[in-house]
């Protein structure tokens, strides 16, 4: 069970990603309820994250606290190996949405200024 509740929220999340957003981000906050409701909380604050990365496309404010939850939910639990990843993600959405860049017409976190390896190194 615990597999097939993993390669849900993984397939639940590349359809977010890949697909429709709307849908995929629908599929993803119900397969990660459907994993919690099975007492697992094994890498949830990751999915919380993923989630509020997709989620800061519409709503800033509701990822930001996602990610509350997840660090919370870190703190609970001694599963520390996501905090890195869930601050930067906090530290994202709030700039962009201080600037006006979030709005379901513009995203927020936008991929577009991501890092990309090369074969020289790194280039925005």
């Amino acid at each position: 069970m615990l597999f097939t509740a993993l390669g849900t929220l993984q397939s639940a999340w590349a359809s977010a990603r890949l697909d429709d957003r709307k849908t995929g981000a629908r599929e993803l906050r119900q397969a990660l309820a459907a994993y919690m409701d099975q007492a697992n909380k094994l890498s949830v604050p990751f999915y919380q994250g993923l989630l509020a990365e997709i989620e800061a496309q519409d709503d800033a404010e509701g990822a930001l606290t996602r990610i509350d939850e997840a660090l919370a939910l870190a703190q609970q639990t001694g599963e520390h190996w996501t905090d890195a990843f869930l601050h930067r993600l906090r530290g994202e959405i709030s700039a962009q949405a201080r600037s006006g860049e979030c709005g379901a017409d513009r995203g927020c976190v936008s991929h577009r200024n991501r890092r990309r390896p090369t074969a020289k190194g790194t280039e925005f």
